[in-house]
């Protein structure tokens, strides 16, 4: 005698955890007599599939899914397999991502007691949360930004802060599932309670005239001024070549100082200048 082995019945609607910016895991219940699953997911309603994922073969529960973009709404659906055939597709869900951290977050406008920060716009996001610290491990969050949740704009001034200070800056975006990750860390100073600017001031420049590859040799400026600490770059190129090549360089003895290196110059020599910058960009060439 023939048995035949009737079709499973679709899945109850799956649901998503562990959700991130880049992957969420899909998870179902079993169905009796199920032998695998199939899994679809998709950012346009199943007309098209995210690569990997247009009839995926699942032999558990749940099923991680990864390689997405953050603050994107993928949809998912489950199909249950066995020697019968395949089911039916479960209800749909939908998840959407966690938003990407905001980007371009940039200081600017220091005055005595405020500081303008201000980043691009993050897919998704409804809210941004701004957090500011007098200390560089963002303890002792200044009030009211602790953080300050912050709606309708990519921009604020931050005010009630202390004159002549150092402050750390740092964001999250949030959308319906949750909060990215912080921003990369920012830093600025307020301008001292008269307002004034203390200006860069750049110093003498050392180097030699000619490079004798078998001694060691360097370049070196000083520089002062400016608001809190100044970070100073060195570019180079090869008489030949069109475009610079940084680097940062480091205060050593009173200046800012780099060995010269026997792979920067051509048969004509190399070209260079120093860029110095401030906690408030000041810029200086």
């Amino acid at each position: 005698s023939m048995t035949t082995k009737t079709v499973s019945i679709a899945p109850d609607q799956p649901g998503t955890s562990i959700v991130g910016a880049n992957a969420f895991t899909v998870n179902w219940n079993a169905v009796v007599g199920a032998e695998s699953y199939l899994l679809d997911v998709s950012t346009d309603n199943f007309a098209t599939f995210i690569t990997g994922f247009n009839n995926k073969s699942v032999n558990g529960l749940s099923q991680l899914v990864n390689g997405l973009n953050p603050g994107t709404n993928y949809s998912y659906r489950v199909r249950a397999v066995n020697a019968g055939g395949i089911s039916v597709n479960s209800l749909p869900n939908s998840q959407l991502t966690l938003p990407e951290a905001p980007q371009e977050f940039k200081t600017s406008d220091s005055q005595p007691s405020t500081i303008k920060v201000s980043w691009l716009p993050v897919q998704s996001a409804s809210e941004y949360h701004l957090e500011v610290s007098s200390s560089e491990v963002l303890v002792n969050l200044v009030p009211g930004y602790n953080p300050k949740i912050i709606s309708g704009t990519t921009n604020i001034v931050v005010t009630g802060l202390e004159s002549s200070t150092i402050y750390y800056f740092r964001i999250k975006a949030k959308n319906s599932s949750g909060l990215s990750s912080y921003s990369a860390l920012q830093t600025a100073s307020t301008l001292p309670s008269d307002g004034s600017i203390r200006e860069i001031a750049l110093g003498s420049l050392q180097h030699p005239e000619v490079y004798v590859g078998s001694q060691q040799q360097e370049i070196s400026i000083a520089a002062g001024g400016g608001i809190g600490t100044l970070s100073v770059k060195l570019f180079h190129r090869k008489k030949s070549e069109s475009s610079f090549t940084s680097q940062t360089i480091n205060l050593s003895n009173g200046a800012y100082r780099v060995s010269i290196d026997e792979e920067w110059f051509d048969t004509f020599g190399m070209e260079f200048y120093f860029e110095v910058t401030d906690l408030i960009n000041q810029n200086k060439k």
